[in-house]
């Protein structure tokens, strides 16, 4: 893959462990592998925050990897993001 350069800012994280919900509460996900950061603030140890350290207009795309351990019965999740504290509403 082509390195995008040093004036590209972008994250890509991801995470190794098993985050299934205990609760219908949202629930935080966490990434505890960066595979690759340039010009985003994400620290290991708030492995749930991600900081935008320049301002500017960004793209951004949540997708999450999900599976089944055991049952049948149809489920949903929802993946909201969080700015500041605030749930983002629709735009």
């Amino acid at each position: 893959m082509e390195d995008p350069g040093k004036g590209a800012i972008y994250v890509q994280l991801s995470d190794s462990t098993d985050q299934t919900p205990t609760t219908t509460e949202p629930t935080l996900v966490k990434f505890d592998t960066q595979d690759a950061v340039n010009g985003i603030g994400h620290n290991l140890k708030k492995p749930g925050d991600i900081t935008i350290l320049e301002d500017g207009v960004y793209f951004v795309l949540a997708v999450g990897q999900v599976g089944r351990k055991s049952g049948s019965l149809l489920r949903f999740i929802d993946l909201w993001l969080r700015v500041n504290g605030k749930n983002m509403g629709k735009i």
